[in-house]
Order: C-alpha cells, then sequence, then structure tokens
C-alpha cells in the first residue's frame, strides 16, 4: 500500500465542495493501537481506519465503526464509499 497516495486520498476529502466530505486525521508512530482507539473514541471519531502490517500486505484497510464496533474491510480505492455506506446503516 501507498502511503502517500493514502495521505493525498484521506486530505483530497477534508475541503470537498459537494457537501460529500470525510473529515480526517492521522495517527502515525510508535502509539500502540490500544491507546489510539483510545484516542480516537475521546476525540468523537465515528470512524477508525486501521493500517498495520496485515493490511499493507493486502492492500486493504480496516474501518471501524466506534459506535457499535462493527468492523469491515475495503480497498484505498473503495475507503470513502465505504465509509459513507457504513454511515448510512446506523
Amino acid at each position: 500500500m501507498d502511503i502517500p497516495l493514502l495521505k493525498n486520498t484521506l486530505s483530497t476529502h477534508r475541503n470537498c465542495p459537494r457537501g460529500n466530505c470525510v473529515s480526517n486525521d492521522l495517527a502515525f508512530g510508535d502509539r500502540a493501537l490500544k491507546g489510539a482507539m483510545k484516542a480516537a473514541d475521546k476525540s468523537g471519531a465515528q470512524f477508525v481506519i486501521v493500517i498495520g502490517d496485515g493490511e499493507l500486505e493486502t492492500s486493504k484497510v480496516s474501518i471501524k465503526r466506534m459506535s457499535d464496533g462493527q468492523q469491515t474491510e475495503s480497498s484505498l480505492s473503495e475507503l470513502v464509499g465505504s465509509v459513507s455506506r457504513m454511515s448510512k446503516e446506523k
């Protein structure tokens, strides 16, 4: 998976003119997944996108809906559409 492409994909959707926006924040570094999830929950994030070693190998991302813990996989190219569908499933 191309991390610069991921950053570009996410930042492209920060300021979108059609009201189909996805605000996001990226957390890189040595933070453990548990700590990152706690920080996401505390920030009020609706979704968390996890890209670990397994996801890098398969070129997929894991998306977790924080309200109920539902988790699914998506390709990077379908990421925004997948989050949009999950947000409508509530």
